[in-house]
């Protein structure tokens, strides 16, 4: 048999207070659970984050060495040292063979790995399995159990302690709540009877006002009630008629307004949403054209049906639905599922309605950029292959460079040996005649036939010679402390602080027996204060570049070829180098050409056309420019351009 409950307001203050108390402990108790749970979850990270690496790097040296009966020992051993914590551990090779267990005893199937702390809590007990790596690849498996038991016998005394606290706490508030509301509702029911008069139309009935200052404000409010109902419901029936009036034209209206509206959005090229946690509430017929839908196949079902994945769906939900709840405006593209399974990717907006309370739902609009993005993607390949494409002709011009310079630097060679030969060949002919002298000295002296002036005159002839000797060697020198200045500045390309004219002058000293084999006469003005920072090595490539060029185009068919060399200051910061010959210069096509890529007249005869690109590309790198100025028959002139200070 059902006993119907009391209806009564004390009844009902009793049993709200009850329930605000139960309410209260449940969350208290379920909150102390929680932090228990979090201690625990966080005790067993911490006890992983320093065991599952100790682990780790200990045991790798076993398994690469296949030493399982070591590895068993050292997993005893530290199972043993960790015996609060660690209740057991297992060890398999990365083909899942198990070698070394603790803990447990042999044949026991181990338990699969623990899904949640708050199960391990329950069970006593948290299980996890790692990967065993080294240098990133995996020699094995590793399987620990965790002991949880303090954190579960914890959780199990809470639980009982607080459910004691919570009975008594109840128990103890029925009691007073009970006489309160004795108290109580004998005023209130005096109250509710007058005021039951009051509506049955009897505005006279009065209540006694006393009873406490709360007791007798309620009696004179019940008093004023009925002194001012019977005005009010006059006043009330009159306003009615208004209200009447007034909502019959506002419906007219905003029935009109809606019309109109709903025909806008309906007819809208982009999508529009309006959603309530994550639910079409409405959509316009854009969007679900869009996506191959009708309107009412949409309505009411969860934005999922459009997504591609569950992970889209959620990752997309926690990215924007913080940044709309702040109250922002979002945006973004993504890809979204059409009817027939193919994709559709969007850009789009959304805003919450009221961020404060998002149970009024939000607003998003969308719109088609599928044509779009694979025009982008399309462009992006391009220019992925433009930016391949531009990398192997920037290897390619560096390797053509360098062998450019490695091919100046063996003419230099070659120009030095010959210059080289002369002061040698004298050194060593001096040396010889040196030598036959103090042959015949040395006969003299031991036949004694020896006279003073004899004597004399070989000391002079030793002196010419030693003079002789003297002079060629410092010449050889001076060339040879040149050649090394040429060729490391021309292999290292550093920069640093030079004079220009013994550069110029070195280069033209390398090419001097080339020049005089050709027969060219060489004039030379170069001003010797010129102090350039910049790269010498640079300068000194230009500048056998382009005399190669010279020697190779020029003089064909020039009976009495020339070339001036001169090196001057044009302005302050400013430093030019002008070689100019009497050549037979350029034509007016060829000379538009001349500094392009693989251009050049005599093809036919081994040259690669990259000696005056490259010359061009080193004077840029140098801060300079060039200038070639040439009339068929009439020689040619180029200018080189350089800052004094590289900026």
């Amino acid at each position: 048999m059902k006993l119907p409950l009391p209806r009564t307001l004390r009844f009902r203050l009793v049993m709200a207070s009850v329930l605000v108390e139960l309410v209260l402990l449940a969350l208290l108790i379920a909150n102390s659970v929680r932090l228990i749970d979090r201690a625990a979850r966080a005790s067993v990270q911490a006890s992983l984050d320093q065991v599952v690496p100790m682990l780790n790097a200990a045991i790798a040296p076993y398994l690469l060495e296949r030493d399982y009966a070591g590895l068993q020992d050292f997993l005893g051993a530290f199972v043993q040292g960790q015996s609060r914590e660690l209740s057991y551990a297992s060890i398999s090779e990365a083909d899942g063979v198990e070698v070394a267990r603790v803990g447990l005893e042999r044949g026991v199937a181990l338990a699969p790995p623990s899904e949640s702390v708050e199960q391990a809590v329950a069970q006593g007990e948290y299980r996890s399995e790692r990967p065993v790596m080294v240098g990133g690849q995996k020699l094995g498996m590793l399987r620990i159990g965790l002991s949880t038991r303090i954190a579960a016998e914890t959780r199990a005394a809470l639980v009982r302690q607080g459910s004691l606290i919570a009975g008594l706490e109840i128990l103890a508030s029925v009691l007073v709540l009970s006489l309160l509301g004795l108290w109580l509702t004998h005023h209130l029911e005096r109250a509710a009877a007058a005021s039951r008069a009051i509506g049955d139309g009897d505005y006279t009935r009065r209540l006694p006002e006393q009873g406490g200052a709360e007791v007798a404000e309620l009696a004179r409010a019940v008093n004023r009630m009925g002194q001012e109902v019977e005005q009010r419901e006059q006043a009330l029936h009159r306003l009615n008629l208004e209200l009447e009036v007034r909502i019959a034209e506002r419906t007219h209206a905003l029935q009109q307004s809606l019309l109109e509206q709903s025909t806008i959005l309906d007819n809208a090229i982009v999508g529009i949403l309006f959603l309530r946690n994550r639910i079409i509430l409405r959509c316009n017929r854009g969007w679900a054209e869009m996506l191959g839908y009708s309107i009412p196949e949409m309505e009411g079902k969860s934005t999922r049906m459009y997504y591609v994945s569950d992970e889209a769906y959620e990752q997309q939900g926690m990215l924007l639905y913080p940044s709309i709840m702040a109250g922002h405006t979002t945006y973004g593209e993504a890809s979204f599922r059409r009817k027939d399974g193919s994709t559709v990717e969007c850009s789009f907006q959304g805003k919450a309605i009221d961020p404060g309370d998002m149970d009024k739902g939000s607003i998003w609009v969308l719109q088609d950029i599928t044509a779009r993005k694979a025009a982008e993607r399309s462009l992006e390949q391009r220019s992925r292959d433009l930016e391949d494409s531009l990398e192997r002709l920037r290897s390619t011009q560096l390797q053509l460079v360098e062998a450019e310079k490695q091919a100046a630097l063996g003419q230099l060679v070659a120009g030095m040996a010959h210059e080289l030969n002369t002061p040698i060949g004298n050194i060593l002919t001096a040396a010889s005649g040196l030598s036959h002298l103090h042959g015949q000295l040395e006969q003299s002296m031991e036949s004694r036939e020896l006279t003073r002036s004899r004597l004399l005159q070989s000391n002079r002839q030793a002196h010419d010679v030693s003079q002789l000797i003297e002079r060629n060697a410092e010449r050889a020198a001076q060339l040879i402390e040149r050649f090394k200045l040429v060729a490391a500045d021309q292999r290292e390309e550093q920069r640093r602080v030079f004079a220009a004219a013994p550069q110029v002058r070195a280069v033209l000293e390398g090419f001097e027996h080339r020049l005089q084999r050709r027969g060219v006469a060489v004039h030379a003005e170069l001003a010797q204060e010129i102090i350039l920072d910049n790269y010498p090595g640079m300068l000194v490539q230009v500048l056998v570049t382009l005399l190669n060029n010279v020697l190779d185009h020029a003089f064909d068919g020039v009976p009495e070829p020339q070339l001036w060399v001169r090196l001057w200051c044009p302005a302050a910061g400013r430093a030019e180098v002008a070689v100019r010959d009497n050549g037979s210069g350029i034509a007016g096509a060829a000379l538009a050409r001349v500094f392009e890529p693989f251009y050049t007249t005599r093809r036919g005869a081994g040259h690669a056309g990259l000696g005056l690109h490259i010359l061009h590309n080193l004077v840029t790198a140098m801060g300079g420019e060039v200038r070639i100025d040439s009339t068929p028959g009439g020689g040619t002139s180029v200018t080189i351009g350089l800052p004094c200070i590289l900026h």
